[in-house]
């Protein structure tokens, strides 16, 4: 009886995901982001998501060239990341969502203050 019930279950699922993929959803995507990228922003997006599709969603962060590197290897369908120019193809469609502004930081008596101010800027 169990065994039944676990069959007519997955019937279920593959039913609701043939229907979902035939309106134009996918049943799963993997998003990857840099650590710099604030996730609960993310929310209220997953929410309206939620009330349109079945879709599962996987949050992956990685940290500096990570997330370009997931969607190379396949690990990602969609990448929240600083725009790396190295990585323009026409393979890639992209939007720019915000603006970063870093600041850098070191202590009064680390030796980067001894260096030109604009050295590494370029």
């Amino acid at each position: 009886m169990e065994r039944g019930r676990v069959l007519l279950e997955a019937a279920d699922k593959l039913t609701t995901d043939a229907e979902a993929l035939a309106r134009g959803w996918e049943t799963h995507l993997t998003i990857v982001t840099e650590a710099l990228v604030p996730t609960p922003a993310f929310f209220p997006l997953i929410d309206k998501l939620a009330a349109k599709a079945n879709t599962q969603l996987a949050i992956i962060t990685e940290v500096l060239a990570g997330a370009w590197e997931g969607l190379e290897q396949g690990r990602a369908d969609i990448v929240i990341a600083p725009d790396m120019h190295f990585r323009s193809s026409s393979e890639i469609n992209s939007r720019k969502l915000y603006t970063l502004m870093n600041v850098y930081v070191a202590a009064p008596d680390h030796p980067i203050h001894q260096e030109p101010e604009n050295r590494y800027l370029k």
